[in-house]
């Protein structure tokens, strides 16, 4: 009996997106940023207040969510 082919670097990114998924992620839509917000969004990740524009993005709405009674 042969091994299992191993996966290609895709199916295991897509793997990764799935079990993300799986566990309450969500895939967001393309669109356009205001200028405004994309320039807070762009000097936050060069002050290292987040290591990228998505997890910038991220760490905010948690922030937002747990500084304001919802």
């Amino acid at each position: 009996m042969t091994d299992p082919k191993p996966l290609t670097l895709a199916q295991r990114v897509r793997a990764s997106e799935q079990r993300s998924i799986d566990a309450g992620a969500i895939r967001m839509p393309g669109g356009l940023l205001p200028a405004e917000a994309a320039q807070a969004l762009d000097a936050l990740v060069a002050a290292n207040w987040a290591p990228s524009r998505t997890a910038a993005i991220a760490r905010a709405l948690i922030e937002a969510r747990n500084n304001h009674v919802i």
